[in-house]
């Protein structure tokens, strides 16, 4: 076997590239906008390698509806706040969120 082929990490399941991913990036990702459409997609994608999300949205049920899937599905931690991303008071909003993380990815 060449140098290069035992250099590739092994695809368990995905649980050693989830790992590596984690390990780069965070546990954490921050995403905004994410209650349907592109957000909810990188939402869907960053759950699959592992990484525990923070939904921001403006849309309450869908929040709920995404949060509770990706729970299921993904096995991760979910923590969504409601706002306006447009609104002129996102940074008091972002500053009372009640719990600290450090998010890898934002």
């Amino acid at each position: 076997m060449s140098e290069r082929a035992q250099a590739r990490p092994i695809r368990d399941s995905g649980t050693r590239m989830a790992a590596s991913f984690a390990c780069r990036y965070g546990a954490w990702a921050l995403i905004a906008g994410a209650s349907e459409g592109l957000g909810a997609a990188f939402a869907d994608a960053l759950a699959s390698r592992g990484l525990n999300l923070v939904l921001l949205a403006r849309r309450a049920e869908l929040l709920g509806k995404l949060k509770a899937r990706l729970q299921s599905e993904r096995g991760v931690e979910v923590r969504t706040e409601v706002c306006d991303l447009g609104g002129p008071d996102l940074p008091g909003v972002l500053g009372e969120v009640p719990y600290r993380i450090v998010p890898g990815v934002y």
